[in-house]
């Protein structure tokens, strides 16, 4: 299972990933009472990932909306990621948009707890 798809819905974020490119974006709204059951396919998923030939992983991470409950568990994901593929070069690129404060401090608060792999990065607003 070289790709990894879910579709984003109202409480749900867009996930998708690739073994072959190193690569998974999570986008969208991520608030639901139980995060961990959703988030299930996709660690084990990455638990495949971490088997694999491929010696890097950049996670791009763009929330519009994000809970308290399930910011706890993309939390404990991330470090269980970090954890898991402790042999490879793991980036975590937080995306948030200009003046979304609280987006921008939550991923300050994760870069603290998870270190330099975690890179914030405003995402610019195109000129209309």
């Amino acid at each position: 299972m070289n790709e990894f798809t879910t579709n984003a819905s109202m409480n749900t974020p867009y996930i998708n990933g690739s073994l072959i490119n190193g690569t998974i974006k999570m986008k969208g709204t991520f608030c639901l009472d139980d995060g961990e059951k959703f988030f299930k396919p996709f660690k084990d998923w990455i638990k495949i990932f971490c088997t694999t030939q491929r010696m890097e992983l950049k996670i791009t991470l763009e929330f519009e909306k994000l809970s308290t409950a399930c910011s706890l568990v993309l939390l404990h994901s991330m470090k269980e990621i970090k954890k898991l593929a402790e042999s490879k070069t793991v980036r975590f690129i937080w995306k948030y948009r200009v003046g979304d404060d609280q987006m921008k401090e939550m991923g300050e608060d994760f870069r603290v707890i998870l270190g330099d792999v975690l890179e914030l990065r405003e995402k610019v607003k195109l000129a209309s």
